[in-house]
């Protein structure tokens, strides 16, 4: 068979990873798409709709190293594969449980299957793109997180209205399977590249750096935000501006398909208007995101919709646009034999925000009975993202051409 061209084959990988990473993410968004529906159902208080929603992260949070080590050890594509099938799998599993009790536990082991995209994507789309796209072709792989919420948010609740949540999230698993298939008969292996790293394989000092931990922490609060605005948006619209579910649910697609337009933008932005650097679009997002935080705070409940669809969108763009960049970041001052665990080192810290802002956010929202302080908490945690941001010193490692062969 005659050569693929080098160029083609390079889209051929991003385009399995945006794949597996948009299926998998219709499953993992599938929960904030469903909280009103499994709210009823399993007597869940505003608190524990925050656990329902993003709980899988702890889960998520202990494998994430683990899948990194696995990606730099036997490969991309294998990683995507298992992660999944597993993915699907439990999914399933989730769906029958009778309590939110036992649901739980289910959900921590989602968690560790819905590890695998970030670290596996990243690496395969790292060693396959050169440094001046490396933002923008990030960023696109990154959109199939927000593109994932937004499909979960509009397919997912009209399942829930016609037949449970239930069996809308074993649509969502059907289709985790379906995805990691198709992304594995994709591409062929990725090539074999020499070991240009200079320091211990086995090492986890050798990814915890200052620069990665600065860069995990700045996206534990980014974080924080992306997931008190996708879990509540459609709760504290129907609570404070009486806006029907069915339409809150239109909100949230609105601020995911926001973030998927807001990646792209800012991975190109980072590639061409800032040169290759990463942590000053960062810190644009970062401000702008404190601002439509502190303006959704303070919403009049006669707010015209414009304006709320505006600003839901505008903070899409920020608060969820940000993770391209981030994750291209955190490739970028990595070791090139170390890129996948310094990308899940990263994503490890970033796990807290995931997992404990939300459960934070809605036990502000139960103690104060208000959404408004909570809102100024999340703001306030945009200008820690910030600070920490501004401490990052970006080095940029070499990592050899893809080779593309012969099959």
């Amino acid at each position: 068979m005659s050569d693929e061209p080098a160029a083609q084959y390079r889209w051929r990988i991003l385009s399995s990873a945006l794949l597996v990473q948009i299926t998998i993410s219709i499953v993992t968004q599938a929960f904030p798409a469903l909280v009103p529906f499994a709210k009823a159902d399993l007597g869940l208080n505003t608190a524990e709709v925050g656990l329902f929603a993003t709980i899988l992260s702890l889960g998520t949070m202990v494998a994430l190293l683990p899948a990194g080590w696995a990606v730099d050890v036997i490969g991309e594509r294998r990683v995507l594969l298992v992660g999944g099938v597993c993915t699907g799998i439990l999914a399933v599993v989730a769906s029958l449980a009778p309590s939110f009790a036992l649901l739980l536990p289910l959900l921590i082991l989602l968690g560790v299957a819905t590890a695998t995209p970030t670290p596996a994507g990243s690496t395969a789309i790292i060693n396959a793109f050169a440094l001046k796209d490396r933002g923008l072709v990030m960023s696109i792989r990154q959109t199939g997180i927000p593109i994932g919420g937004a499909l979960a948010a509009l397919l997912l609740p009209p399942i829930a209205f016609a037949v449970g949540w239930r069996q809308a999230l074993e649509v969502a698993a059907l289709l985790a399977i379906g995805g990691a298939i198709a992304g594995r008969l994709m591409v062929r292996p990725v090539p074999h590249r020499a070991n240009t790293g200079t320091g211990p394989r086995g090492s986890l000092r050798a990814v915890a750096t200052w620069d990665a931990t600065y860069v995990g922490l700045a996206g534990m609060f980014l974080a924080f935000g992306q997931f008190a605005l996708v879990s509540y948006i459609a709760l504290y619209l129907l609570t404070t501006l009486n806006i029907p579910i069915a339409i809150g649910s239109l909100y949230l697609v609105l601020a995911n398909v926001g973030g998927a337009a807001g990646r792209m933008a800012w991975g190109s932005v980072s590639d061409r208007l800032f040169g290759g650097r990463r942590a000053a679009p960062l810190l644009v997002c970062s401000f702008c995101s404190l601002t439509g935080f502190l303006l959704l705070a303070w919403l009049p409940a006669a707010t015209p919709i414009p304006i709320l669809v505006v600003l839901v969108a505008l903070l899409g763009t920020t608060v969820i646009g940000w993770n391209g960049v981030y994750v291209t970041l955190l490739s970028e001052i990595a070791q090139p034999d170390k890129r996948a665990r310094t990308v899940a080192y990263g994503m490890t810290i970033t796990q807290i925000g995931i997992f404990g802002g939300p459960f934070a956010f809605g036990l502000l929202v139960e103690l104060t009975n208000s959404y408004r302080f909570a809102w100024i908490v999340v703001a306030a945690s945009m200008l820690l993202a910030g600070a920490l941001l501004s401490r990052v010193r970006e080095r940029r490692h070499a990592v050899a051409p893809i080779v593309v062969t012969t099959s």
